[in-house]
């Protein structure tokens, strides 16, 4: 994807991922919720309120279409995906899609994480192990594409920081978790890369 120049986000929310490639790409985002566009712009980003289902850009638009934590959300991914390809000059890209249900965790304190994660995700509408059926959704558009996960490449403090942020996410949720010692915590995370038949 080195010779893109432009990008769209789709579900770009408060646009963390934006704010890394804003230096790298002439990049735009879209998000459904008004709360999340405003505190994109007031990050100073580039971002509009509209649906993935419907996004309003022209055939073509941008080279790199991409979304971060996107699909797990959407009610279609069908129509998400779909969508995604008509805007795209050369690619569309899911930079990480998650497996719960797939997590590697030591010690067995750690099962309770995964299990209130999935919880809070599923009362949110969402699934909670989408990233394991992103290839079978890609398969309806593409015949070849590149998929893989990202490897728990980091180290242990940097993982303990990982396994706080979301023992404090389940607090504000409503959920009590006592923080013991953290050997390993993993949540298999997906990502695709396919090209468009634009190009």
């Amino acid at each position: 994807m080195h010779d893109a120049k432009t990008a769209l986000e789709v579900g770009c929310g408060c646009g963390y991922v934006m704010d890394n490639l804003k230096d790298m790409l002439q990049i735009t985002g879209i998000d459904s919720s008004e709360e999340e566009i405003m505190c994109a712009k007031g990050r100073g980003l580039k971002a509009m309120k509209a649906s993935g289902e419907y996004i309003p850009f022209s055939k073509n638009s941008f080279d790199l279409v991409y979304g971060n934590y996107l699909l797990l959300w959407v009610d279609d991914p069908k129509k998400v995906l779909r969508e995604m390809l008509r805007i795209s000059r050369r690619y569309v890209a899911f930079f990480a899609e998650p497996y719960w249900s797939g997590a590697v965790y030591e010690p067995e304190w750690l099962e309770k994480i995964v299990e209130y994660g999935k919880e809070i995700i599923k009362k949110r509408g969402g699934k909670p192990d989408f990233g394991i059926e992103l290839g079978r959704w890609l398969r309806n558009f593409a015949d070849d594409f590149l998929i893989g996960t990202i490897p728990l490449y980091t180290s242990h403090r940097a993982m303990e920081k990982m396994v706080d942020f979301e023992i404090e996410f389940l607090r504000e949720n409503g959920y009590e978790i006592e923080r013991k010692e953290v050997n390993v915590f993993y949540v298999p995370t997906f990502w695709a890369i396919m090209e468009s038949s634009h190009r």
